[in-house]
């Protein structure tokens, strides 16, 4: 192009590289400008009295962690429910993501959470933290017309777990219709 001999093509060639640069160039700059808010919001949640009240950015931050802890197919449940109409898109997935999450109602949101400790393996099992707050969450429902406990084997207790064992089931039928 110095020379004097500049085409079409380079001269199409010359603006994409351009672009390119330019492009590349405003990437970095959101990197470094990222890496500076992360330092100034790290140095600030540090002092326990810059954190007294949630904000709604805190909560749409703790949808975010919560539908992060979703595996691939636990998402694609989420995404069908919560986001049946979404189109991703390159350019605003990001900010369309946050207002999504911003703009969620209780309801889907309660739907995000017991998705999210439903789809952890380890609810299936007591003894591990999920499993432990699922059933704890099963509890406070009150489905259930009795709780387990500790029993003995006397009769007043064989007959609780026989009402409790009716109360299941009926439960289970309720459950079916």
């Amino acid at each position: 192009m110095k020379a004097g001999n500049a085409t079409p093509e380079l001269l199409q060639a010359e603006i994409e590289r351009i672009t390119q640069r330019e492009s590349r160039s405003l990437e970095l700059d959101a990197e470094k400008v990222q890496l500076v808010v992360h330092k100034q919001f790290s140095d600030f949640v540090t002092e326990p009295l810059n954190n007294t009240s949630l904000t709604e950015a805190d909560m749409t931050a703790a949808r975010l962690i919560i539908y992060q802890s979703l595996d691939y197919y636990g998402k694609q449940k989420v995404n069908g429910v919560l986001f049946p109409e979404t189109e991703k898109t390159d350019d605003d997935s990001l900010q369309s993501l946050y207002e999504m999450f911003t703009n969620m109602t209780e309801q889907q949101f309660s739907y995000l959470i017991r998705m999210a400790i439903s789809n952890k393996s380890e609810s299936k099992y007591p003894f591990q933290q999920a499993g432990f707050f699922l059933y704890r969450w099963w509890l406070s429902r009150q489905v259930f017309p009795c709780r387990p406990s500790k029993m003995n084997k006397n009769k007043k207790e064989k007959k609780e777990m026989k009402n409790c064992r009716d109360g299941l089931q009926n439960c289970k039928e309720k459950l079916k219709r």
